[in-house]
């Protein structure tokens, strides 16, 4: 492995204690596939105690492990803390999604404190597990759609985004393409699932030396392979790009691979499609609010995401109208492209969207904290595997929002915390 972490850490992983169980958990809540996950990102769709079982869990977690707080996580508090009163005094109103933003930073600080390098074990272990599960249901959803879809749909809960059913490990959506249906596996859409398999792709290379052809990340190549997800299929290049980067042998080998396989997944039909209709005109920004006035009068408490390029745009205009402190944890009643456009348009680019909600200062030092974790990822390689650490997170978040989940946070903020 690329890291420094001892024998007695990498077998704490394989056993089965409270702390993995737990680790599991936050995996499924990371995913937020149903109104019971979400409570960590969005207000509790299902009830007010559902907010409290992860409370619950953690607090029995940090009973079990001593923690104590740093003068880092000190400061990161009273950053974000600062930020919160500036923006009570900004709009003369305090948004209870202030307080889910601290929960998240101080839950991702308590993991990184029980778990450190573990984290990277952990993740890369259940979300590979996760992804095996996904696979046997989506052979399974293709043999026989009728009869999964209606036996989900019979005993497990609806889901949100684009699932019709989701039984917390694995969900099911109804759009197919050339594979067939997507496969979304324990996230809330295919996109979204595929952005976890990328990251634990990442891992799983950092653990194996760069050495790809081992039966973890075969099993999440395939997964992500029947996502059929455009984010994780163009994110997939950086993976590419570590291993050509790292190959010591065969690396022309490696690099006429590289050649034929990035032109053949461009190549494929939904790809294709995507990339044609991402292409913006100077009236895409009128067309998006023509579509959110037509979404608004014919849906009911619907929202419209516009497509990547444009959410990059309005996401520009939304930090230009608040650079210093950003629109905040509101969207819809603070931005500017609601306030002025329409309050149905949700964004959905990551990059911009952490400067234009937090605005210019703490967009900035999360992207500090982003190279410094990636600097402790390979002990010989620091500059080179935070670079590409730092192009997997942009590759990502073009299409999600992932800088404030909490599971994901611990991850980026590992260099903040642990020691090199």
């Amino acid at each position: 492995m690329t890291f420094n972490i001892s024998n007695e850490d990498i077998n704490k992983c394989k056993k089965w204690s409270y702390e993995n169980i737990y680790f599991f958990i936050m995996v499924i809540y990371m995913a937020m596939a149903n109104g019971y996950t979400q409570v960590l990102s969005y207000p509790p769709s299902k009830g007010i105690w559902t907010s409290f079982i992860p409370l619950f869990l953690t607090i029995y977690l940090i009973k079990r492990n001593k923690t104590c707080f740093t003068r880092q996580f000190k400061m990161f508090v009273t950053v974000i803390s600062v930020w919160i009163i500036l923006q009570i005094i900004k709009y003369q109103h305090f948004y209870a999604m202030n307080f889910f933003l601290l929960y998240n930073v101080v839950m991702a600080y308590i993991i990184v404190s029980v778990f450190g390098l573990r984290i990277i074990f952990l993740y890369e272990k259940h979300v590979t597990l996760l992804a095996k599960i996904s696979l046997f249901v989506w052979i399974a959803y293709n043999i026989f759609p009728n009869f999964i879809a209606s036996s989900f749909q019979a005993f497990f809960s609806e889901g949100t985004g684009t699932l019709i059913a989701n039984a917390f490990v694995v969900g099911l959506v109804d759009t197919r393409d050339i594979l067939g249906f997507r496969n979304a596996g324990f996230a809330q859409e295919p996109g979204f699932f595929a952005s976890f398999l990328i990251i634990a792709m990442f891992l799983n290379l950092l653990i194996n030396n760069y050495k790809y052809l081992n039966k973890h990340f075969i099993i999440l190549l395939l997964a992500l392979i029947t996502s059929q997800s455009t984010t994780g299929y163009i994110a997939f290049g950086v993976i590419l790009l570590l291993i050509v980067s790292q190959s010591k042998k065969g690396k022309t080998a490696v690099i006429i691979l590289l050649i034929i396989t990035l032109p053949s997944i461009i190549a494929l039909p939904f790809m294709r499609e995507k990339i044609i209709n991402y292409k913006s005109d100077k009236n895409s920004i009128e067309n998006v609010v023509m579509t959110a006035d037509y979404v608004e009068t014919n849906y009911n408490e619907a929202v419209y995401v516009p497509q990547r390029f444009d959410g990059f745009i309005l996401e520009c205009m939304n930090f230009l109208h608040d650079p210093l402190l950003g629109y905040g944890v509101k969207e819809k009643e603070t931005s500017y492209v609601c306030r002025e456009l329409s309050p149905l348009i949700s964004c959905s680019n990551g990059n911009i969207k952490v400067f234009s909600r937090f605005g210019i200062v703490l967009g900035m030092l999360f992207f500090i904290m982003l190279y410094k974790t990636g600097r402790i990822l390979d002990v010989n390689n620091p500059k080179k595997i935070a670079f590409i650490f730092c192009l997997l997170y942009l590759m990502i978040s073009m299409s999600y929002e992932i800088a404030t989940i909490p599971l994901l946070l611990s991850i980026w903020s590992l260099g903040y915390y642990v020691k090199r």
